[in-house]
């Protein structure tokens, strides 16, 4: 995609010309394997110096040491991942941005210092992080598919010259076709290097600002869509198994609390919203009933179960069940307990 491509070139042009000075995104590579993550690492370290790039492994993010960041303008994380990694991949994710990051060495005390990195995360997984919480605005997403296109142009040649060929034979000219392609390029300090160094400092950079908030991609709305989906998931399961403190009839405003003080992992731009937290009240299945006079005030019931029940139920019946204390005390039990 050529906006991708924009995004890309644009934050490695920076990354080269400008070491010293931060940026407030980074950048998310998802892709297949032969995508050329190790390639950029490589490229970066040979034009800025192995001290200006860092590759912190998992341990070293999950640990309390980050020696790996004093010297580092550029960090590459490989295989940032959703699942058991949450742990590491929320910890670096913290960074993106911050004006600082603090450095503990073994055996010397934490001191910070001005955080210049510019952050590329790279993974193969179909959902690598979960999005939430205002974190669009540090993270562009960019799919990158690999079709080995020097594979794909070696074989049809062969086929074209020689139509006897078998598909071993096929096989094997297009790996050499594409072993011999990326041989040239990892030869940074003959010519790739040289020449990529070059028109990474004479591309243009034009109306790129490093400071600003991420740019939008589709790869980036389709993760968030995707998380989301997950988090209605967990939110459905819960509701079923009765966890979240709800009698038969609720709120609104009920809803929306859970949800903001729950450890579900909602995008908070998702529960501030009234129509969002509506829209997600009636994919759990919950239906609106009627506005009753309770305590004092009026508020608009919404059926969690048992919907027809409550659709011709007394105003009265609706403020006893919305009272009943055993759920509703649980509920306030697991707001409190998140707060």
């Amino acid at each position: 995609d050529p906006r991708d491509r924009k995004i890309f070139m644009d934050k490695l042009c920076f990354c080269i010309r400008h070491p010293e000075k931060p940026m407030s995104y980074g950048v998310l590579i998802h892709g297949n394997d032969g995508i050329g993550k190790s390639y950029l690492l490589g490229l970066l370290t040979y034009i800025l110096g192995e001290h200006a790039v860092s590759t912190p492994t998992q341990a070293q993010l999950e640990g309390d040491t980050s020696e790996w960041a004093e010297t580092a303008s550029v960090a590459g994380v490989n295989e940032i991942y959703a699942g058991d990694r949450l742990k590491a991949a929320n910890k670096i994710l913290e960074y993106v941005g911050a004006e600082t990051i603090s450095i503990k060495k073994l055996y010397i005390d934490r001191f910070p210092i001005k955080n210049i990195i510019k952050y590329f995360f790279f993974s193969n997984d179909p959902k690598p992080i979960i999005i939430k919480g205002g974190m669009e605005r540090r993270i562009a997403v960019i799919d990158c598919q690999n079709v080995e296109k020097k594979s794909v142009l070696a074989i049809e040649a062969a086929r074209i010259e020689n139509p006897d060929l078998s598909e071993t034979e096929l096989e094997l000219i297009g790996r050499e076709a594409h072993e011999q392609y990326f041989k040239v390029l990892w030869d940074f300090e003959y010519q790739a290097g040289r020449i990529a160094n070059y028109y990474l400092n004479e591309y243009e950079l034009k109306d790129f600002n490093p400071h600003g908030d991420a740019p939008y991609t589709d790869a980036r709305q389709m993760l968030m869509e995707v998380t989301g989906n997950l988090e209605e998931k967990e939110f459905k399961t819960r509701l079923s198994n009765g966890e979240c403190g709800f009698n038969e009839v609720t709120t609104l405003a009920d809803v929306k609390e859970y949800l903001q003080n729950s450890c579900i992992d909602f995008n908070k731009s998702i529960t501030q919203s009234d129509v969002q937290v509506r829209k997600i009240m009636i994919k759990m299945g919950m239906k609106p009933i009627k506005q009753a006079r309770c305590h004092g005030s009026r508020k608009y019931f919404w059926a969690v179960e048992n919907a027809a029940k409550w659709q011709n139920a007394s105003d009265r019946e609706l403020v006893i069940e919305y009272d009943k204390p055993e759920k509703s005390n649980k509920l306030a039990l697991l707001i409190t307990s998140r707060r």
